[in-house]
């Protein structure tokens, strides 16, 4: 998206076919900083047509653009420089991220949040590339969320995939001995730990855990 200052709030359009437009509509959205709740950018709220616009444009210029007849060096070339650009910005896309996060958790539906984070990080036993091992909560909501989410991991049973009690399955009984040494050293330095319960099964030893207020250079 491109960007218009306008006095403190920043104007930003979409860029489709190689244009920077509004919305078909002239509808935007405003973007709050959740920790002052001012308003700190307005952008399209694209409709769907716009968004159809924007497929057809995409089709159309892979099918008809260089992209395609490219050679794999002039391909990673522009990818190359496209991540220059970013690390060249990386402050201002920092800030951008800083100043509207956590609207997500203060402004959502706190069962569906705390089902989501549940999910995203146990499902699939963790071994998802994508799994959610990390979460930041807006002040307003940290103690009750994080309450909540510590209530529900200790009530989910780790343990062999065949036993009738297992909700979360232990990939391999002798991997558990690594998570749990990372555990117990974020505990022996102050860190706060809670744990699931074991599968009624012999031999489980995985856990389910949260860990709360992380410091900077924890094992995690």
């Amino acid at each position: 998206m491109a960007a218009v200052r306008q006095s403190d709030v920043t104007m930003y359009q979409m860029y489709i076919g190689g244009r920077r437009v509004d919305a078909s509509n002239g509808a935007t959205a405003e973007i709050l900083d959740p920790s002052t709740e001012e308003v700190f950018a307005r952008v399209p709220k694209a409709t769907v047509a716009d968004a159809e616009t924007a497929v057809k444009a995409a089709r159309d210029a892979f099918d008809n653009g260089p992209w395609p007849r490219m050679k794999v060096v002039e391909r990673g070339e522009i990818l190359r420089r496209a991540a220059t650009r970013i690390r060249e910005r990386a402050d201002e896309l920092a800030l951008l991220e800083s100043r509207q996060m956590g609207k997500l958790f203060a402004d959502a539906d706190f069962e569906a949040a705390i089902d989501g984070v549940l999910v995203g990080i146990f499902a699939g036993a963790g071994e998802v590339c994508s799994a959610g091992s990390r979460l930041i909560v807006e002040r307003a909501i940290y103690d009750r969320f994080v309450g909540e989410l510590v209530s529900r991991a200790m009530a989910i049973k780790v343990g062999p995939a065949l036993d009738e009690y297992t909700e979360v399955k232990q990939i391999n009984i002798d991997l558990s001995d690594r998570p749990m040494g990372v555990y117990q050293r974020g505990g022996s330095s102050g860190h706060r730990a809670r744990y699931g319960r074991r599968a009624r099964a012999r031999n489980s030893r995985g856990i389910a855990a949260v860990r709360a207020h992380p410091t900077p250079g924890m094992d995690l």
